[in-house]
């Protein structure tokens, strides 16, 4: 398993639970997670002004987490994210 860091943008709050689902997915674990609150973007992202902000700190297994970005980039509910490899 390989440590990672997440932060994710939403539309609304409710919509993380579908990382955390996919997350599932690919028997990833959540060892810490951060809330930021809703925040006013810089710039318009699809339309949007503003965003829920979320940072977790994740264990995946190196071969899942190339599947788990590739889902993250479709989701539809997620407006951004950045995915780090801690050490």
């Amino acid at each position: 398993m390989n440590k990672y860091e997440l932060t994710v943008m939403v539309r609304n709050e409710g919509d993380i639970e579908n990382v955390k689902t996919l997350l599932e997915t690919y028997k990833g674990k959540i060892t810490e997670e951060k809330k930021w609150g809703k925040r006013e973007l810089a710039y318009p992202i699809l339309k949007e002004t503003s965003a829920f902000y979320f940072t977790y700190q994740l264990e995946v297994g190196g071969s899942d987490i190339s599947d788990f970005k590739k889902k993250m980039n479709f989701d539809d509910k997620v407006l951004r994210h950045l995915l780090l490899k801690r050490s």
